[in-house]
């Protein structure tokens, strides 16, 4: 199944390395003088993107690659999904933070930092909960860990 994504820009940049979108997607046109930041809107194969996505994590420019159905179908907020946080930590005594969902932000998943507020008898804290963008779901770390190796290459 073949699963196509734009590319999600953390951080302004204009590394000449975008240019070879142009050869990706033919609405895509690349400009040396703009600064770009967020969501290139373009419309590739995740597949294809590998090479490029290598570039930038060897330059040290940090990006997503983002299935469109997560670009063009957000559902949840960081309210409700601090709400769904707080349901869904698996532990005892342990509590999301709301003020963290903004530290960690991914074009997929909110990232809530948590505090153990109890006793802790095995010395195990979670240090983060994860909610999907689309149905709240708690993203697993089999979940994260695929997701950033598969469209990332991100261990």
């Amino acid at each position: 199944m073949k699963i196509y994504c734009d590319l999600f820009l953390e951080h302004p940049t204009n590394d000449n390395s975008l240019r070879f979108l142009e050869l990706l997607d033919k609405n895509f046109k690349y400009n040396h003088d703009k600064l770009y930041h967020g969501y290139l809107n373009i419309c590739v194969e995740r597949l294809k993107l590998i090479n490029l996505i290598s570039i930038l994590k060897d330059k040290k420019i940090n990006y997503y690659s983002v299935p469109l159905q997560y670009k063009n179908n957000i559902n949840i907020t960081a309210k409700e999904a601090f709400q769904i946080a707080k349901k869904s930590t698996r532990y005892k005594d342990v509590e999301p933070l709301i003020d963290s969902a903004f530290h960690h932000h991914t074009p997929l998943f909110y990232s809530f930092k948590t505090v153990f507020v109890g006793n802790n008898p095995d010395g195990f804290i979670p240090n983060n909960v994860m909610i999907d963008k689309i149905d709240g779901h708690l993203w697993s770390d089999f979940e994260y860990d695929g997701y950033m190796y598969d469209f990332n290459l991100k261990f």
